[in-house]
């Protein structure tokens, strides 16, 4: 992530915040799946991203369009940036990110809440499965 972090105080903001930190996992884990030991477990991992991404592409430009300026505050993207060396640093970081959309920001876009909650609990998952 670069220095110069976004102020995630619109909809439109925090979504393409999220969906960075999306791609960026996506990029992780695909480098993963070339120099770790277990390069269908990442492979698969970077996939499951890929789709999140292609999910929540859409469910902006569908759904949320019309609110991506709806203000939003509680959100600090220094909250869920830094370093991640492991699946598990990755994953945490995505689920609660999550989960805090859903907990504060849900009124807002209660369509997509479920979807959020979904990504969060897959995430949540992974990272168990980890430690």
């Amino acid at each position: 992530m670069n220095t110069d972090l976004p102020q995630l105080n619109t909809l439109g903001a925090l979504m393409r915040f999220v969906i960075s930190l999306e791609t960026e996992t996506v990029d992780r884990y695909t480098e993963w799946a070339t120099v770790k030991n277990a390069p269908v477990l990442f492979s698969e991992l970077a996939n499951e991203h890929r789709l999140r991404v292609e999910r929540l592409t859409r469910l902006l430009r569908e759904q949320l369009n019309e609110m991506i300026l709806e203000p939003i505050s509680g959100f600090s993207a220094a909250d869920y940036t830094g370093p991640t060396s492991s699946a598990t640093d990755l994953e945490r970081r995505l689920a609660q990110l999550y989960t805090d959309i859903v907990a504060h920001a849900g009124h807002i876009f209660p369509g997509a809440n479920r979807i959020l909650t979904r990504f969060a609990e897959r995430s949540r998952c992974i990272y168990q499965t980890n430690e």
